[in-house]
């Protein structure tokens, strides 16, 4: 968790209460961005990100959208 904590900028305590809590969204995509995508905003955050595609960087996504 610390490493986690040093390179999103929070402090180790708030890492552990987004655990308990809910992450806020200034910090979903750059945890999912640690993460390397193994955590998606969606998981994160479903009522920010609806689709499971949401937030993730255009070559991770499933669904292309049409132009």
């Amino acid at each position: 968790m610390r490493p986690l904590a040093a390179a999103i900028g929070v402090s180790y305590q708030s890492v552990q209460k987004y655990l308990k809590t809910q992450v806020p969204a200034e910090q979903v995509v750059p945890i999912c961005k640690f993460s390397e995508y193994k955590v998606t905003p969606h998981e994160l955050r479903p009522d920010l990100y609806p689709h499971p595609d949401d937030g993730l960087p255009a070559s991770m996504r499933k669904c292309v959208e049409a132009a």
